[in-house]
């Protein structure tokens, strides 16, 4: 399963690393919802816009994420994460599961918006993998 590349700021990271931290937020739109999950059909234009418009409010035509992930056939496509402390060639890595994507509110001591909902991508097994300087 192809991992997905994360640029996060220095606490996050940290927070992270410690085991302190174990969710990480993307906020709803297409960009993250092409990187997250894998479609049996190639989407249209129109399609993939209104999954992205049912993400934003799960609960207005589906049951659950699941459903409307059904609905869309649509599949998680990835199953870690490398989460790197910034944008550097040489920034501190680390990579942790993804052992599920939930939609909703994420908890603002982590960086999440207050009052949105967003991709929770819930991480596992961080582990560092590369540190310079």
């Amino acid at each position: 399963m192809p991992m997905i590349h994360l640029p996060i700021k220095r606490k996050w990271f940290d927070m992270i690393l410690s085991g302190e931290k174990t969710e990480e937020y993307r906020e709803i739109k297409e960009y993250w919802a092409v990187r997250l999950f894998g479609f049996r059909l190639e989407l249209e234009p129109q399609a993939l816009d209104e999954m992205v418009t049912d993400l934003k409010d799960v609960h207005r035509r589906h049951a659950h994420l699941a459903q409307l992930l059904d609905y869309f056939e649509a599949r998680l496509k990835v199953d870690r994460a490398i989460l790197k402390n910034g944008y550097q060639k040489d920034a501190r890595s680390l990579i942790a599961g993804i052992a599920v994507v939930e939609v909703g509110r994420g908890n603002p001591e982590w960086g999440a918006p207050k009052n949105r909902d967003v991709f929770i991508l819930k991480l596992s097994n961080p582990e560092l993998v590369k540190h310079h300087g």
